[in-house]
Formats: C-alpha cells, structure tokens, sequence
C-alpha cells in the first residue's frame, strides 16, 4: 500500500538538523523512501511508543505511532489495530468512536513497527472539558493521602460532572443508593444531609470559597491524623487541590462531618468519620461516566466499571461511547481497558471522541 506524503521536513535527512540516531534514521527513511512521508513534530508519548504528525495528500493529516517491536505488548497492540479496523465497517459506534488505521508496517528486522492513522486532536476549552467530564484520569490512582496537584503536577477540574450529576433527580437518587450499600446502617440518617445538600446546590456552588461555618467545623471538630491526611495536603497543610479548586465539594463533606458530631452516642463520630470521608474522597476520584474497564462484567471497582446508569446516563456522549465498546467486545471479543483522560481525543472534522490507545485490550 503506498501513501503519499506531502514532503515537509527532510532536514534530519539532508543535514539540515543534527544527525538523528541509527533508530530515528531508519524510521525517517523508512517513512520517506518506503511510503513518501516526512516525519513531523512529536505529538505524545506513552509508555510503550511516541506519536508523530505527517501530513498526506490522500488522507491529509495523519499520525504516525511509533512502537518498539522488542516489546512484548507491540503484537497485541498491533493485532488490536487491526481487528479494530476490521470492525469498524460492521458497527457505526465503533467507527466513531475508535481511530480509522490507514496502514501498519511491521516488518520487525529494523527494531520498530509503525502505524499510520488518523490524527486526532484534544483543544483546551470544550474538548478538554469534554473527555474531563466522561473519563478518568491520574486521579483515580491516587493513594488516599496523595493530592494530585503534588503527583502530577496539575489539578485537572471535573467540578462540572459532579455537579450534573448532584443535579440530576434520577442521579441523585443513585447516588444516595450508593451511600446506603457502602456505609453502615448506623449512617443511614445522613441521606437526609444529602438530600438536603442537593436541594441547595446552586446556592453551595456559586459560593467559590469555604463558608465561615465550614471553616470553624474543620478546625472544631476532632478528626483524626488519617482523616486529616484525606481532606488536606500534608506538605501544606492546606486542603488537597481539588477541594480548593472547588470547594463546595470539601462543604458537602464537611456538613455530613457536623451532623455526624451533633448525635447524641459521641462513639459514632470517632468510629465512622474516617470511613465517611474516604468514601466520598473516593467517589469524587474515582466515579467516572466511563471506566477505565468499562464494560467488563468483572469490573468491582468505582474506576474500573464507571459510574451508575442513572448517573452516566446524563451526559449525552456516554451512551454511544459505551455502545461502541459493547459492540466492539460483542463483534471481536475484545475488551477494552485503560480508557482514561490521555488515551481519548477528538476528531478534528466531527468532534466525535475516539478512543485512541487500544494497546490494553484484551480477549
């Protein structure tokens, strides 16, 4: 199959530039003299290869993936690629929602095998917004004590998705269900907080900062070292990133915390307020629309499953994607995993959301 490629940068092989080395020299002349493209600039990088841009007079834009063909993961991602591809054709929600393979060279002698795809794009405003609302990220492997600002750098928003779905009756409802099967019996009357707490909820966001009430409880009420750690960053000593970034979160908490103190057997608060806290550290971490495993009957966890129907069923996106992997484990067999924030982008010409990164998936 050849693919033609507008030339755009043959510096690294005229010596315009450095002299690349012995591997880059063989992908960059492989890609040129094989099928008529010129590597561009580095687009990302994960753990088992980096993405490159070309640009195609058949197909315009396209990504180049670059993989070590010594890895034991490079042939699964490669039969992935192509069982993907075949299945597009069978399923509209798997063509819209996984990338379009243009061609794999994997010839294996030279050390590397690329695949040439469609290029994808995730822009900072609604794009971005868009896959913080329906996927995961490096919070949701977060240590109860870390705070993701110190982890990873950065503290990615998802205030909207939380409050859609804090919003949503049917939400609501499931949410408290919830907390009924997870916590003990002992707790049940905080579902009244709860319930409370969604009926105010515009009042409570619209507040950007902590309420003089809640101020006082966090440093009147006893909590213990570990309940400490859980709200706060302990470098700090100030309250973990995202209860800053949004701290009607950290309130909704805190008001549960306080109605908690106020019973009259005073054995409650020391016995459960650490239990309650870290499920609701949890729940905002790891309850996404889509999991990381989405779709997999043995999925236990918050992160690995997604969230409740009744929860994820308010975000319009969330059903065709999650009809797309249905399709695709009924079709092919192929599971998919490792659905997060930097394995998801948008393509450019629809918007659709396309699950990128199928290295994972498996039968």
């Amino acid at each position: 199959m050849k693919i033609k490629i507008k030339k755009t940068l043959s510096e690294a092989i005229s010596g315009k530039l450095p002299p690349p080395r012995p591997k880059e020299f063989y992908i960059t002349r492989t890609l040129r003299d094989k099928y008529n493209i010129d590597i561009g600039k580095e687009l990302g990088r994960g753990a088992y290869g980096v993405v490159y841009e070309g640009i195609s007079d058949d197909y315009g834009p396209v990504a180049i993936k670059v993989l070590d063909a010594t890895s034991n993961k490079t042939g699964t991602e490669i039969d992935n690629y192509k069982t993907i591809s075949e299945a597009r054709s069978k399923s509209p929600y798997i063509k819209k929602h996984f990338p379009e393979v243009y061609h794999i060279h994997d010839e294996y002698r030279r050390g590397f095998v690329l695949i040439i795809m469609e290029i994808l794009t995730v822009d900072q405003g609604q794009q971005y917004e868009t896959i913080s609302m329906l996927f995961g990220g490096m919070n949701t492997a977060l240590s109860p004590g870390e705070d993701e600002e110190h982890v990873a750098g950065y503290a990615r928003s998802r205030e909207n998705r939380y409050y859609m779905m804090f919003k949503d009756k049917e939400s609501q409802d499931s949410i408290i269900q919830q907390f009924h099967d997870d916590m003990p019996p002992e707790l049940d009357f905080l579902k009244k907080t709860i319930r409370n707490f969604f009926s105010y909820l515009d009042a409570y966001v619209s507040n950007k900062s902590y309420s003089e009430k809640a101020k006082q409880l966090l440093t009147i009420l006893p909590l213990s070292d570990r309940a400490d750690m859980y709200l706060n960053n302990w470098r700090t000593g100030k309250a973990k990133a995202m209860f800053q970034n949004t701290p009607w979160m950290l309130t909704f908490i805190i008001e549960q915390l306080d109605e908690l103190y106020k019973q009259e057997d005073k054995m409650l608060f020391a016995q459960y307020h650490e239990r309650l806290i870290l499920f609701w550290l949890e729940w905002f971490r790891k309850n996404s629309p889509i999991g990381l495993k989405d779709g997999d009957k043995w999925a236990a966890t918050w992160e690995n499953r997604g969230s409740e129907p009744e929860q994820w069923a308010i975000f319009k996106e969330a059903a065709s994607i999650k009809r797309a992997i249905a399709e695709l484990k009924d079709i092919t067999g192929l599971q998919a995993r490792d659905m997060h924030d930097k394995n998801v982008m948008i393509r450019p010409q629809t918007g659709d959301i396309v699950i990128m990164d199928v290295g994972l998936f498996s039968k």
